[in-house]
């Protein structure tokens, strides 16, 4: 993924996919790492104790900017930023209403910001119907880089507070085991 400063200025094209020539590899040299220990008397088992450590691989890739004078950012995946985020629960809990998603500060960040505590669920139903029901948790976003863990968490959310039989039977469905 790349964005060119100089290409959304002038064509509004924000992020897209870049590169060509992309190579993946285990390169020579061994991180240090212990590979799992081989039954004696195995070929591999034979091998120097080089071979029985771990490789560091090697990403390459070829990019050309064509716009001179430009800043060009580079990343894994689509960012997703905190701000995006806030927006889509802002958003869901305003569409929905309190009786589809709650949100409650479960935590703060190092960098003093909000982490969210999101509850689905059809909160129409009686406090034991509720209780009775089983909890699925589920966690994006643990580290910074994960990007692609936000996307996937808005894509969740969209699909568990939508306004369709099979989002309503979820929300109110009590899992036996």
């Amino acid at each position: 993924m790349c964005y060119s400063e100089n290409r959304a200025a002038m064509t509004g094209m924000g992020w897209m996919r870049c590169g060509d020539e992309i190579a993946y590899f285990m390169n020579q040299f061994p991180n240090g790492v212990k590979k799992p220990t081989l039954k004696k008397g195995s070929a591999a088992s034979a091998a120097t104790p080089d071979a029985l450590l771990g490789s560091y691989y090697t990403l390459t890739f070829r990019l050309t900017c064509t716009h001179s004078d430009d800043t060009v950012y580079i990343a894994q995946c689509y960012p997703y930023t905190y701000t995006m985020a806030q927006r889509v629960t802002t958003r869901l809990l305003a569409e929905k209403g309190s009786s589809v998603i709650r949100r409650e500060a479960l935590c703060q960040s190092y960098g003093g910001n909000a982490c969210d505590l999101l509850t689905v669920t059809d909160f129409s139903a009686t406090s034991a119907e509720i209780t009775a029901r089983k909890v699925v948790v589920i966690s994006a976003r643990v580290h910074p880089g994960e990007t692609n863990a936000s996307w996937m968490m808005q894509g969740v959310l969209e699909a568990v507070t939508a306004d369709s039989a099979d989002s309503r039977l979820l929300r109110r469905t009590v899992w036996s085991t």
